[in-house]
């Protein structure tokens, strides 16, 4: 296992160059540990999927927001204000369309029981 690539001379690709990445144990890490943290993520949508629903829309808002005020705070307006904007621009749909997320809740929970 490990991360293959082809040494390349100009144009020409030569089969006989071939290298193995020397952080193989590294990918199958990182390949494991994704693997693990979906599993997890599955069964807990399975299991409360509102709370997970809710959680993830409050991690997804305030990193926005986080990332908009830390651009400020560095100087950097061409990062600030494009969070800013999608902050405000998610906040918005989501007011309006807070009926329609217990609708998609549940067809979240309907779908989590197709797939364990």
């Amino acid at each position: 296992m490990g991360g293959y690539y082809i040494h390349e001379k100009g144009n020409n690709v030569d089969i006989n160059n071939l290298y193995v990445s020397d952080r193989a144990g590294e990918i199958a890490a990182c390949l494991a540990i994704s693997m693990v943290i979906s599993f997890i993520y599955i069964l807990l949508i399975k299991i409360m999927p509102k709370a997970m629903v809710y959680c993830l829309i409050v991690l997804s808002m305030s990193l926005l927001f986080g990332i908009g005020i830390l651009g400020f705070i560095i100087g950097e307006l061409g990062l600030a204000i494009p969070f800013l904007v999608t902050f405000v621009v998610y906040a918005l749909v989501l007011m309006c369309l807070r009926k329609k997320i217990d609708m998609g809740i549940i067809l979240i929970k309907v779908a989590s029981q197709f797939l364990s």
